[in-house]
């Protein structure tokens, strides 16, 4: 009998690791390239700008590729990436990244109304149809 139980012990505490997966995304066919975030300080204000720089240099088939920086803006800024979602996500697109591979976007807080926000990128390969997305990353602009 206690052995029965031991055995539904057993099961009930590995039954959350069981549910839980992981995301391995192995549609990523964009590769070699970087995209960073950081904050830029504002001389005078206690509020910081972002700068979100890329660099494609190393990347190849640049042609065919669109990428665009998803902002979704959020409050609860002590939760971190489960901030409560402040608005709607905004887009900065990644012009021509074939002449321009290396770049950077700035971020301030007009551009979001909110004083921290999650981003990533996703990348798009126009000619396989192949979506690339980072981790979602965030920024405090405080």
């Amino acid at each position: 009998m206690i052995r029965i139980l031991l055995y539904f012990l057993l099961a009930f505490m590995c039954a959350p690791v069981l549910g839980q997966q992981t995301n391995t995304n192995t549609n990523n066919c964009v590769e070699h390239f970087t995209i960073t975030g950081q904050n830029v300080p504002k001389p005078n204000t206690p509020i910081n700008d972002t700068l979100i720089s890329w660099d494609f240099s190393d990347t190849p088939n640049k042609e065919h590729l669109e990428a665009v920086i998803e902002v979704q803006p959020l409050s609860s800024c002590w939760k971190d990436l489960e901030g409560k979602i402040r608005g709607e996500i905004k887009i900065f697109k990644i012009s021509d990244i074939s002449r321009n591979s290396i770049g950077d976007q700035t971020i301030t807080y007009r551009d979001i109304n909110a004083k921290c926000f999650k981003w990533q990128a996703v990348i798009i390969d126009t000619e396989t149809n192949c979506n690339t997305e980072t981790e979602w990353q965030f920024i405090s602009l405080l």
